[in-house]
């Protein structure tokens, strides 16, 4: 995922002394690595219902206003923890329109974030 920055840093990072540190960051990228488990309910009916939990490693990385990455230091990792829901209505045969949401906490080093999506999508599930 990566997020742009509403308000640009002349450095990175913040209050380094001038001459010090990288130039500022124009946005942030989050990978998020790890296991999602889901529970289907009503899966014989038109309208599947689903709740889900997931957990994993989370890794930042910046790029800054003169092109350079800035990935964080060793040991400087984090963890996040997501909620989902949603439901899956079918329309015809294989295809399917798919309503979620997910609930992200991040926790960094220092810092945390909470993040919240909504997806709405076409599903096709391929038989054999």
């Amino acid at each position: 995922q990566r997020m742009d920055i509403r308000t640009p840093e002349p450095v990175y990072p913040p209050g380094s002394p001038v001459g010090q540190g990288f130039a500022g960051r124009t946005n942030v990228r989050v990978i998020l690595s790890g296991a999602d488990f889901y529970q289907m309910f009503g899966t014989r009916t038109r309208t599947t219902k689903m709740v889900g939990i997931g957990a994993g490693l989370a890794q930042t990385s910046s790029h800054t206003s003169d092109g350079q990455t800035y990935y964080r230091q060793e040991g400087s990792d984090g963890a996040y923890v997501a909620v989902n829901a949603g439901i899956e209505r079918f329309v015809i045969h294989s295809w399917a329109i798919d309503l979620s949401t997910r609930y992200h906490a991040i926790f960094l080093p220092g810092d945390r974030s909470h993040q919240v999506q909504v997806a709405l999508g076409v599903i096709f599930y391929a038989g054999y």
